[in-house]
């Protein structure tokens, strides 16, 4: 199997958090189009590296959950890009929803294993 070509330009999302039950799910995402990935999703982006409760939800439909949001401007972040985490309710159907509006935006793709 050949690997993938991952573009510099790729905006990545990932649940973060374990595969199990929890209460609380984390999502991460990173790249040139977090911050407007941020905004499309939870309304707009926080003070950076301050937690903030918001409604989290793709544009122009139902909210799917409320959630903490933080935002993680380059370079000082987890992977030096502009990131953010999403901690939001741990059901499976949450965050497959989140992640699936996500990737519904241009230039947004599932993270590949390793990437965060």
């Amino acid at each position: 199997m050949t690997p993938r070509m991952v573009a510099a330009n790729d905006t990545i999302i990932a649940p973060a958090s374990g595969a199990g039950r929890a209460a609380i799910a984390v999502i991460r995402i990173s790249g040139p189009g977090a911050r407007s990935l941020l905004e499309a999703l939870a309304g707009g982006v926080p003070p950076a590296r301050h937690a903030s409760l918001r409604a989290i939800g793709p544009p122009a439909r139902a909210v799917i959950d409320r959630g903490l949001v933080l935002w993680f401007p380059a370079p000082r972040s987890f992977t030096g890009e502009d990131m953010a985490e999403l901690h939001v309710h741990g059901g499976r159907a949450v965050v497959r929803e989140i992640v699936e509006a996500a990737l519904a935006l241009p230039g947004t793709r599932l993270a590949e294993p390793g990437e965060f």
